[in-house]
C-alpha cells in the first residue's frame, strides 16, 4: 500500500515515514490484524541488523531483547510515526554508511539529497557551500570547521562526478515481505540514490563512508530487489560511491544472487526468533 506521500522538495529526515510501501503486497507490521488471524509477533529487519546477526548473532539477539538503539539511527527513529513505534525498531543506517560518520556524515548526505532533489527538479544547482548550510540547518548538526571543510570538497566532487547523471529516487523508503503468509518477515530500508548515468544506465548508488566490504553485494542485493518490487526499476549498475575526507570514487558491485539473499534473510530471522 501507498499512503499520501510526503512533498518530494522533503529531505529524507523530515519526511521519515510518510510513505508505507509494502512488497509484495501482504498485511504491513502496523495494519490490524484481520479476524481469525493469528497474533503473531513481527520482528521488523533492516540491512544494518541483518549484518549485525551474520557477524554476530548472540550481540544481535541481545541488543534486540532489550530494545538497545541501532547506531546511526538517531534522525531516522525520530520521526517515526507512533503506528511504527510498536514495531522493533530497525531504522539504524547499514554498516559504513555515510551517516554514521558523525555529525559530518549526516550533514553531508542531507546536503546530498538537496543537491540530487534540485537535479531531479532541473532547478538551478546551488554551491556545495550553500546545499551544505541548508543541510546543516535542517539536520541541526554542529560539525568541526574542518569537518565543514571536508564536506564541501566531497560534495564538490560528487556534484562534478553525477554532474550528467538523472536523479530518479532519492532516499526511497521501502519495506519488503520476505515471509510466507500469515508470517511476514517484514525488511526496511532507503535507497540512497537512482539515477539514469551519462550512458543512460539505471544505477543504483549507495555512498559510504567506510572501506569496501563484502556485506555491500548483500545489501545492493536487497536495494535493487526492492527498487524492482517497489518502485518498478529494473537496475542494471549497483556502485557504491566512497567517501574519504574530499575525495569520492564510484566502484562497481556485483550483488549477491537474490536466491542467497532471500535464504540469509530468513536465517536471521529465524535465528533471531529462537533466540540464538
Amino acid at each position: 500500500s501507498i499512503d499520501e506521500p510526503a512533498p518530494e522538495s522533503a529531505t529524507h529526515y523530515e519526511r521519515g515515514a510518510a510513505h508505507s510501501i509494502v512488497a509484495p503486497a501482504r498485511r504491513a507490521a502496523s495494519a490490524p490484524a484481520q479476524s481469525g488471524e493469528d497474533d503473531r509477533m513481527v520482528v521488523q529487519l533492516s540491512f544494518s541488523r541483518i549484518a549485525r546477526y551474520e557477524r554476530c548473532p548472540r550481540a544481535a539477539v541481545y541488543d534486540m531483547a532489550l530494545g538497545l538503539p541501532e547506531a546511526g539511527g538517531r534522525h531516522r527513529r525520530a520521526t517515526r510515526t507512533a503506528d511504527e513505534s510498536a514495531v522493533e525498531p530497525a531504522d539504524a543506517a547499514p554498516p559504513g554508511a555515510l551517516q554514521n560518520a558523525g555529525e559530518y556524515g549526516q550533514a553531508l548526505h542531507t546536503a546530498l539529497e538537496l543537491w540530487a532533489g534540485d537535479r531531479r527538479e532541473k532547478t538551478a544547482a546551488k554551491s556545495a557551500s550553500d546545499y551544505l548550510e541548508e543541510a546543516l540547518r535542517r539536520t541541526q548538526s554542529q560539525p568541526s570547521v574542518e569537518q565543514r571543510h571536508q564536506a564541501i570538497g566531497a560534495l564538490e566532487r560528487i556534484q562534478n562526478e553525477l554532474q550528467r547523471w538523472e536523479p530518479l529516487l532519492i532516499e526511497a523508503p521501502f519495506t519488503l515481505d520476505f515471509g510466507e503468509e500469515g508470517e511476514p518477515v517484514l525488511v526496511t530500508g532507503f535507497l540512497d540514490l537512482v539515477a539514469k548515468d551519462d550512458e543512460g544506465k539505471l544505477c543504483l548508488l549507495d555512498y559510504k563512508s567506510g572501506d569496501p566490504h563484502e556485506d555491500h553485494a548483500l545489501q545492493l542485493a536487497l536495494y535493487r530487489l526492492a527498487a524492482r518490487q517497489v518502485y518498478g526499476i529494473a537496475i542494471e549498475r549497483c556502485l557504491i560511491g566512497q567517501i574519504e575526507g574530499t575525495t569520492f570514487r564510484l566502484q562497481a558491485v556485483e550483488p549477491v544472487p537474490e536466491a542467497q539473499l532471500r535464504e540469509r534473510i530468513r536465517a536471521v530471522r529465524s535465528g533471531l526468533a529462537a533466540r540464538e
